[in-house]
Order: structure tokens, then C-alpha cells, then sequence
């Protein structure tokens, strides 16, 4: 089977050092506008021809693909959205693999999102790629939990361990040639959300949130995220990590405090013990 690869990031680099190359032929690997030198080097070592394509949709790029026909596009975290042109070229041909578990989480930053939301699960799904966002039809699902003291950045390892995983066993199906029994989005009777790219206005907390809430989105654009900011005395806080303490041991009165090195947001009698800078 003749495979051409779009690609970015760890998860990328994972799924090319683990991929079996003798049932898989790699045509090209298409990476991102903005270099991923790894995944450049690695293409390099692997004798793998390695490709920037500012416009994916262009003319230009439609020809490479014509002159390099594969049986499969596969997509894992690469970020230019496929068009009319291409889509039709690669009728049911284009794969995608998605950190998150559809259709509940369609869209961007959706590990954070699922952090944010309080969710116990996060998800990595595999699916044909059509003219929307991540609304294909699914070929596999998976679910990971999400421990009480994950972060985006633990989670995100999770995800760039087991991307790679998922799709190979889609990968590997598909060579297999065994019917698929495709799952239709359009037929799931449950929530379908979209989620836009997290901004700025997202990183600043919202004294008005249950503790709980505040404390999941801490943990959910850290380290490697932008990290959560906290407006007090005209001042902005860094908030880098938190922790839930369930009763007010130190007898704070006030709804901020000051002790040591900490900060302490105080609601009823909890306490969200804070790191900052």
C-alpha cells in the first residue's frame, strides 16, 4: 500500500519510526509551512522524500499529487484544510487521525478543551476526511483516562504515544482489506461540538467559576500551553499549577491570598493552592 503522509510534531515523529516500511510504502512526507527540523532529519535518515507546500489546494501542489498517486493520504497533525480539488482526487482516499474522540470533540486544542470541560476520558479517533472539519466518516475510536492529577502536558504525551498506535491499526486494516464497518456521524444521536482555537481571552480566570472549574482550566493550558492568568490588584498572575485542598486549614478570610510562595483562592471553605510567577 502507497502512502503519502502529511505530518507534524512528536506524535509524527513517533508514527514514522514505528510504521512496518515493508507493507507500507511512503511515497513523500508533506510537513507544515513552519519546519519541523526532527521530522525533516528523520525523512532524511529514512531516505524519505521530504516536502513544504505553502498551498496545499494550489495547482501546483494538485499536480505533485497527480504525478505521485498513492493509495492513501494520511494526515496526523498537519493544519491546511483539504478543498474540492483534492478531496475529489483522493475520493475516500484522504485518512485522518484526531486527538479527540468524535463527534464529541471536533476542532482545535481539543485536549485542552477536554482538560477544561472536567472530563474523565479524552479520546483518539481515526476517520475519512470530507468536506468538513472532522466530520467523516470514523474507522476506530479509543478512550484513555484522564487521572486527577493529569495536565495538558501529561495528556499530551498520552496522545503523542498512542496517535501513532491507532492509526497504524487503521492503517493496518485498511491493507487487510476486511470490510470496515464505517460509523457515520450523521447517524450518532449525541452531542456534536466544534471547538475553535483556544485565544488569549480563554488564559484569563473567571473568579466567578467553582473551583473546580478554575482549577481545570489551570491544568488544561499548562505547561506546554499558554498557562492561565489571574487578574488581581492590577496585576496579572501566572498561574502554572494548582491543587484542590478541601478545607480552609490557614483560616483565610479573604478571597485572595499570599502565604510563602503560594497563592490561595479561596471559596467557601475550599482552597485552590496555586504556583505563580
Amino acid at each position: 500500500m502507497k502512502l503519502g503522509l502529511l505530518l507534524d510534531g512528536k506524535w509524527s515523529h513517533n508514527f514514522l519510526n514505528q510504521i512496518n516500511r515493508e507493507k507500507f510504502k511512503i511515497c513523500f512526507v508533506i510537513g507544515r509551512v513552519k519546519l519541523d527540523a526532527k521530522l525533516k532529519k528523520i525523512c532524511r535518515r529514512k531516505k524519505i522524500p521530504f516536502f513544504i507546500k505553502r498551498n496545499i489546494n494550489s495547482k501546483k501542489t494538485l499536480n505533485f499529487m497527480k504525478e505521485n498517486k498513492c493509495d492513501f493520504l494520511v494526515s496526523l497533525s498537519y493544519d491546511q484544510i483539504f478543498k474540492k480539488d483534492i478531496l475529489s482526487l483522493y475520493k475516500n482516499k484522504i485518512l485522518n487521525c484526531h486527538a479527540g474522540y468524535l463527534p464529541f470533540y471536533r476542532g482545535r486544542n481539543v485536549l485542552n478543551w477536554a482538560l477544561a470541560n472536567g472530563e474523565k476520558y479524552f479520546g483518539i479517533s481515526t476517520h475519512l476526511i470530507d468536506k468538513g472539519i472532522d466530520t467523516g466518516k470514523i474507522i476506530l475510536r479509543s478512550k484513555y483516562k484522564i487521572a486527577v492529577n493529569d495536565t495538558y502536558e501529561t495528556i499530551l504525551k498520552k496522545a503523542q504515544i498512542n496517535c501513532p498506535k491507532v492509526l497504524i491499526k487503521t492503517l493496518n486494516l485498511l491493507f487487510s482489506k476486511k470490510k470496515i464497518n464505517y460509523i457515520s456521524q450523521d447517524n450518532l444521536k449525541s452531542r456534536k461540538f466544534y471547538y475553535k482555537k483556544r485565544n488569549k481571552e480563554d488564559e484569563i480566570i473567571d473568579l466567578k467559576l467553582s473551583l473546580e472549574k478554575i482549577h481545570n482550566l489551570i491544568r488544561a493550558i499548562s505547561y506546554p500551553g499558554p498557562e492561565a492568568k489571574l487578574l488581581f490588584n492590577n496585576k496579572k498572575f501566572k498561574i502554572k499549577s494548582s491543587k484542590i485542598i478541601k478545607y480552609n486549614k490557614f483560616k483565610f478570610k479573604k478571597k485572595i491570598n499570599f502565604f510563602k510562595d503560594k497563592m490561595y483562592i479561596k471559596k467557601n471553605n475550599l482552597l485552590l493552592e496555586c504556583n505563580y510567577e
